[in-house]
């Protein structure tokens, strides 16, 4: 038995320390995908907070009918689903240049690069990944959903078909259009 949905059975069972083991190996990921799904890094950890406690509230019900990192991918896919629908809705679309603030000061990247480079390399990154980004977000949901799901969190087609609740072709298509829009975006 896959040992994820042996924690959720635990959790189901009334074990509370399983909970804290899926947290712990699922948090970052989870606030990474929200983090590249919605392009604002404080709301990706109010929405990964909420997936965890989705999560918690479900366990009394849970069934392993699905590989556990699928049926968690589809609660973070939908819960970011609804909260970019509901900023489009209120007109108050977060900028894509929102800095995020950490304990050594505000940054726009999300992952700091560990090797030293020139300020003019860095520079160069940080334009490049702004870039990156803008377009990614500039992309319909289902697209960035896909190519999110196979580039950042390196899922199979088969999993972000799952995840997706669609076929793998469906899948297939979703990522070759997701590919073909980002390239003319960066193109221009």
């Amino acid at each position: 038995m896959d040992e994820d949905i042996k924690l959720m059975l635990d959790l189901k069972a009334g074990n509370n320390t399983a909970f804290n083991l899926l947290l712990e190996k699922y948090g970052k990921p989870i606030i990474n995908y929200i983090y590249r799904f919605t392009g604002s890094k404080e709301d990706a950890k109010d929405l990964a907070q909420d997936t965890f406690i989705k999560v918690y509230n479900a366990a009394p019900n849970y069934t392993a009918s699905a590989k556990f990192t699928t049926w968690l991918y589809r609660i973070a896919s939908n819960i970011s689903i609804d909260y970019l629908r509901r900023r489009k809705a209120s007109g108050n679309p977060t900028s894509l240049d929102e800095e995020f603030e950490t304990g050594d000061g505000k940054f726009k990247e999300q992952i700091a690069d560990k090797n030293i480079r020139n300020a003019l390399e860095t520079a160069e990154k940080a334009e490049k990944d702004m870039e990156i980004q803008k377009a990614l977000l500039s992309l319909p949901e289902n697209q960035r959903a896909a190519i999110v799901l196979k580039i950042y969190e390196e899922k199979s087609y088969a999993e972000i078909a799952a995840v997706m609740g669609v076929s793998v072709p469906a899948v297939e298509s979703l990522i070759f259009r997701a590919r073909q829009a980002l390239k003319d975006r960066i193109k221009r």
